[in-house]
């Protein structure tokens, strides 16, 4: 049942996904057209995709859930030409990052005895709001995990309920260097990130608190740091190393970062992939024994 509880998500991120596509081929035939080249033909639609794309759209305006004809319309959508023109541009407005793995699949997620796997859960997006507690016991220690919204209209909702809290998972992905803000368009989601990293180490309700930062999605980093290089991000264009060495460049992302803490605390950095388990529990160990050391601290038994 749990898994099953995944499937409105994962269902949501496909058909809006396909639905942004087909919208921005839309706005690129239009631009093009508009400004008298030749690349408007690269967006336009093929003649034998009409009744297609009208089944997606009519999807969305009824708000209807995944099913065998509503993937089958997808799939066909997905190879066309003018579809990957648009994907390959997406860095330049809103997808998400999980699309085309989905669509990659989409057929089997549109049968009615679909059950969402672990990896399927872990690509899907659902935005944070507000805050949401998880409580757990590892190894027999206790541990409450809060879930912060870091939209912008979300953070001044919590940043100061958690003054006294023993460890701060500053999360934020590393492959976003070139895109932008679901809610400011004109913002880079890394200047974004870095700039709250220094709001929240730097924040008084934090001064106790430790902090460990995990720049996340380097599965995704991996695949596009050679095509797509790290420099044009606003505080990244003063790199000089080589913009093909994953360690360099990672390296002066993590600087980037950990510049901005003009405190005394020893912030700890971790590259991580949400979607590779064995990475997630040497990161997690790590941060168990950090948070254990922590509370010992405090209650004086650990110096």
């Amino acid at each position: 049942e749990e898994l099953e509880s995944y499937r409105p998500i994962i269902y949501d991120n496909v058909v809006s996904s396909m639905q942004v596509l087909l919208e921005q081929a839309d706005y690129y035939r239009d631009k093009f057209e508009k400004e008298g080249g030749g690349d408007a033909k690269k967006f336009e639609l093929g003649e034998g995709v009409a009744a297609t794309r009208a089944i997606v759209d009519n999807a969305v305006a009824a708000d209807k859930q995944l099913d065998e004809t509503l993937a089958g319309a997808i799939d066909e959508l997905w190879k066309e030409p003018a579809i990957k023109e648009t994907y390959a541009k997406r860095s330049e407005y809103q997808l998400n990052e999980s699309a085309a793995y989905f669509f990659d699949k989409v057929k089997i997620l549109g049968d009615a005895k679909y059950v969402p796997s672990e990896h399927d859960i872990l690509r899907a997006r659902a935005r944070t709001t507000g805050v949401v507690e998880n409580n757990f016991v590892i190894d027999g220690s206790k541990f409450s995990m809060f879930d912060v919204g870091g939209q912008r209209s979300e953070r001044k909702k919590w940043i100061h309920c958690f003054e006294g809290v023993t460890v701060v998972l500053f999360v934020a992905a590393i492959s976003a260097y070139d895109l932008r803000l679901f809610e400011d368009n004109s913002t880079n989601r890394l200047v974004e990130a870095i700039e709250l990293f220094q709001e929240v180490t730097n924040s008084r309700w934090f001064t106790r608190t430790t902090v460990v930062l995990f720049l996340n999605k380097i599965d995704i980093y991996k695949e596009k740091y050679k095509n797509t290089p790290i420099t044009v991000c606003p505080p990244l264009s003063q790199f000089t190393g080589d913009l093909k060495s994953f360690e360099e460049t990672t390296e002066f992302i993590i600087d980037n970062f950990l510049e901005k803490n003009l405190t005394e605390k020893n912030i700890t950095p971790h590259l991580t992939c949400a979607t590779d388990r064995e990475n997630v529990n040497v990161v997690f160990d790590a941060v168990k024994e950090t948070v254990l050391k922590k509370s010992l601290e405090e209650a004086g038994i650990f110096s």
